[in-house]
């Protein structure tokens, strides 16, 4: 019974620090007056809350919380005005975080995106001279996020990984074939995209090969 209650020891400021709790568990406050005699006894709830962390899930250029109320998202750490709901579209690449207040409590999670404008099937491998006889020039669009081209040969054997960087609006790497045999040599495009992977790793894709003339082609060494 709330007779029964002992004295916290040595607690008589205005603030008092629970100790770990595992459950919620009522605290009662009385201030005495200058005789020492107890006024009234207020009963005060430590609450113990307990809710699921924050999750950012991404659908395409959707981005949604595990959480249907209490969201406010921000992007690059400043707060989007009137962005309360449970999903947000994304429109620039950045840093979005979304926070959620559970009963009192605050939960945080946070997501970068990355703006390709870019489709899984839509882009374009330009490889110049095709054929080649000694080295190959490889651009790709701009858009993707550490990018990775490599050369694969008829048998499906990874040859060479290009190494690429960034020129004029495109992305660019070459490629020395003069040790290789002749035949056919296909580019695989490798890129980081939080679409089609949580952890961020998309799966080789054989885009389309194209020449300086826009004539579709397969990568050839001459003989």
């Amino acid at each position: 019974s709330e007779s029964a209650l002992l004295p916290v020891a040595d607690q008589h400021s205005a603030s008092f620090v629970t100790p770990t709790l595992l459950k919620s568990k009522t605290y009662y406050v009385t201030i005495p007056n200058a005789r020492g005699c107890e006024g009234e006894r207020k009963a005060v709830l430590a609450e113990i809350v307990q809710f699921d962390d924050a999750i950012i899930k991404e659908q395409g250029d959707t981005l949604t919380s595990n959480y249907s109320d209490g969201n406010q998202w921000f992007f690059n750490n400043e707060i989007i005005a009137g962005a309360n709901g449970q999903s947000i579209a994304a429109e620039k690449s950045g840093l979005y975080s979304v926070n959620v207040k559970v009963k009192g409590c605050l939960t945080t999670a946070t997501r970068e995106f990355v703006v390709t404008g870019l489709k899984k099937d839509e882009f374009e491998i330009t490889i110049f001279p095709n054929p080649v006889i000694d080295e190959a020039e490889i651009e790709i669009p701009e858009g993707f996020r550490n990018p990775v081209v490599r050369v694969i040969n008829s048998l499906g054997l990874v040859m060479a990984t290009i190494g690429l960087h960034h020129d004029s609006g495109k992305i660019t790497g070459k490629f020395e074939m003069n040790s290789y045999p002749s035949g056919i040599y296909v580019p695989g495009l490798r890129w980081v995209d939080h679409q089609f992977s949580s952890a961020g790793i998309h799966a080789v894709t054989i885009g389309r090969c194209i020449d300086r003339d826009g004539l579709e082609k397969s990568l050839l060494r001459s003989p």
